[in-house]
């Protein structure tokens, strides 16, 4: 019982320095998709859809799964005509 006990502690240990990495990288890259989606929220209420979408886009091939990317990206094609 000891052993394992120890063999937990000893793995958590050793993987709490990566995680912490891990969620590091993950802030920035959602603070990178943040400040894309501003780009194009920016763009598109000056008027250049296509600017927007295509920021948009980018966003979408780094982050598929990322739905903030996804409606703003429907909100620009409906307001462009597309």
């Amino acid at each position: 019982m000891k052993n394992k006990l120890a063999l937990i502690l000893v793995l958590a240990v050793v993987t709490l320095p990566f995680m912490g990495q891990a969620n590091a990288a993950q802030d920035s890259a959602e603070s990178f998709s943040s400040s894309g989606i501003q780009q194009a929220l920016n763009l598109r209420q000056q008027g250049d859809f296509n600017g927007a979408i295509k920021l948009l886009l980018i966003q979408l091939k780094k982050n598929p799964q990322d739905l903030q990317v996804k409606l703003e990206l429907a909100a620009s094609y409906y307001q462009s005509g597309h």
